[in-house]
C-alpha cells in the first residue's frame, strides 16, 4: 500500500501531518517552526534523558526500577518520534502520514512514551511521596505502592493506545470519513485515559493534603510535602487540560482538520518542557544531594572519646554483647521516663556508629535488612529469655486504668530485632 502524494496547495499554506484529505489548512510558517523546534530540541533531550538515567543506575542499580525505565523508555520515545517530527524540515509537500515507516515509528514511539511518563510519575514519584508519608506503617507503604503500580500500568498503556492510533491510524485511512474516524477514536480513548489519569492525581493529592494534619509542618516530611503537593497539583491541572484539548479535538471538526499541528504546537511544546525538563532537572538535582550526603559520610573520621587508644576500642560488638550479659544476669531493668526524648535518653554517640560501621565492614549499598541479619541477629540470638534476643533495654509503660472498675493492668513491650511483643 502506498499512501505518499504531493498536495498541491495555494502558496503558504500545507496540509496537516494526521487530516491529509482535509485540504491545506495549516501555515507554512507554523510547519516550519514546529519541524525546526522538535528537530533541535529533540536530540538534546534525548541524550539528557539517557544520560539522567545512566548516572541513577550507576548511583544504585536497585533504586527505583521504574525511575530508570521511565526515563529510558521516554528517551526511545523521543528517537522514535524524531522522523515525524523533523519530517516538515525536509519535505513540506508530503505529509508524513503517507509514509508507513515513519506512521508505525511515531505510533509506537508515542505509545512508549506515554507509558513511560505514566511509571515515572505515577509508579515513582507518587509512589514515593506515600512511601515518605507511611514510613513507620509499612503495611500501608506497600499498599499504596501496589495500588499506583497497577494504576501506572492501567493509564500508561491506556494513553499509549489512544496516542498511538492518533498517531500511527492516520496512514491507513483512504479518505476524509475514514480518516477523522481513526483520530476521533484515538482522541477519545487519550482524552479518557489523561481524565483518569488526572483524577487519580486529584485524589492523591487530596489524601495527601489530610495525611498533612497530622504531620508536623516543622518535620523533613512536613517540608518535603510542602514543595510536593503543589507539583502534584500542577500534573493534575495538566491532564485536565490535556483530556479537555483532546476532547476538544475529537468533537469539533475545525480542530480535527489541523489536529497534529494543534497536538504539537500547542500541548506537546508545554509538556515538554513542563514535564521533560523538570523531570531531568529533578532527578538530577536529588542525585547530587545523594552524592553530596554520601560524601560527607566517608570523610568522617573516627573521633577518640575518654582518652581511649584505638586497640582498647577493637572490638566494640564483643563488648557491647558482653555488657548485655552481664545486664541480664543481674537482672537490671530501667524504666525510661514516658515524657523523656527517645532519642536523648536512649542515642548512641556519633564515635560509637563510626566504629560499629567500621568494624562491621558496612558498605554504602548494604540494605538495613542485610546489616540485622548480618551483623545483628548472630550476636544477638543468645541474649535474652530463652533466647529470644531481646535487647537490654525493655520499655515498660505506665501503669494504665481499665475502662470499668478501675482496675489496672501492666504492659510490658519487648523490642526483638525491630518487631514488637506484648
Amino acid at each position: 500500500m502506498s499512501n505518499v502524494t504531493a498536495w498541491d496547495c495555494p502558496d503558504g499554506l500545507v496540509v496537516d501531518g494526521w487530516s491529509r484529505f482535509s485540504g491545506c489548512t495549516i501555515s507554512v510558517d507554523i510547519v516550519r517552526f514546529v519541524g525546526w523546534y522538535y528537530l533541535v530540541v529533540w536530540p538534546p533531550l534525548f541524550l539528557l534523558l539517557l544520560y539522567t538515567a545512566l548516572r541513577l543506575y550507576r548511583h544504585d542499580p536497585t533504586s527505583s526500577p521504574s525511575r530508570i525505565r521511565g526515563l529510558v523508555a521516554m528517551a526511545v520515545a523521543i528517537a522514535m518520534m524524531q522522523p515525524m517530527t523533523g519530517h516538515p524540515v525536509l519535505n513540506l509537500g508530503v505529509p508524513h502520514s503517507s509514509y508507513l515507516g515513519i506512521s508505525l515509528f511515531s505510533g509506537g514511539g508515542s505509545a512508549l512514551y506515554c507509558v513511560g511518563i505514566v511509571r515515572l510519575h505515577v509508579g515513582h514519584h507518587l509512589a514515593s511521596v506515600f512511601q515518605m508519608i507511611y514510613a513507620l506503617e509499612p503495611a500501608n507503604a506497600k499498599k499504596w505502592t501496589r495500588k499506583l503500580a497497577k494504576l501506572s500500568v492501567l493509564v500508561g498503556y491506556g494513553m499509549g493506545i489512544g496516542c498511538g492510533i492518533c498517531f500511527g491510524g492516520p496512514h491507513f485511512g483512504q479518505d476524509q470519513k475514514s480518516t477523522d474516524t481513526i483520530l476521533r477514536i484515538g482522541c477519545v480513548i487519550f482524552s479518557a485515559f489523561c481524565g483518569l489519569m488526572a483524577g487519580s492525581l486529584a485524589y492523591g493529592v487530596a489524601k495527601i493534603r489530610a495525611l498533612q494534619l497530622t504531620i508536623s509542618a516543622d518535620s523533613s516530611t512536613g517540608k518535603a510535602l510542602k514543595k510536593l503537593v503543589p507539583l502534584l497539583t500542577l500534573a493534575a491541572a495538566f491532564f485536565v487540560f490535556l483530556s479537555l484539548a483532546l476532547f476538544t479535538v475529537a468533537v469539533v471538526p475545525w480542530l480535527l482538520a489541523r489536529a497534529n499541528t494543534f497536538f504539537l504546537f500547542t500541548v506537546a511544546v508545554a509538556q515538554l518542557f513542563i514535564i521533560n525538563g523538570g523531570v531531568v532537572l529533578y532527578e538530577l538535582q536529588q542525585l547530587h544531594k545523594r552524592q553530596a550526603a554520601q560524601k560527607r559520610q566517608c570523610q568522617i573520621t573516627p573521633t577518640s572519646t575518654n582518652g581511649h587508644t584505638s586497640g582498647e576500642r577493637t572490638s566494640i560488638i564483643t563488648n557491647m554483647v558482653a555488657a548485655t550479659h552481664q545486664a541480664l544476669l543481674s537482672n537490671t531493668r530501667q524504666r525510661r521516663d514516658s515524657s523523656a526524648s527517645l532519642v536523648l535518653g536512649s542515642g548512641v554517640s556519633l564515635a560509637f556508629l563510626e566504629l560499629f560501621v567500621r568494624e562491621s565492614g558496612v558498605h554504602a549499598t548494604m540494605t538495613a535488612n542485610d546489616f540485622v541479619n548480618a551483623h545483628v541477629k548472630p550476636h544477638t540470638k543468645d541474649i535474652g529469655r530463652g533466647g529470644s534476643g531481646a535487647f537490654v533495654e525493655l520499655s515498660v509503660t505506665a501503669e494504665t486504668a481499665a475502662a470499668s472498675g478501675g482496675a489496672t493492668r501492666r504492659h510490658t513491650c519487648c523490642r526483638t530485632h525491630g518487631r514488637t511483643r506484648w
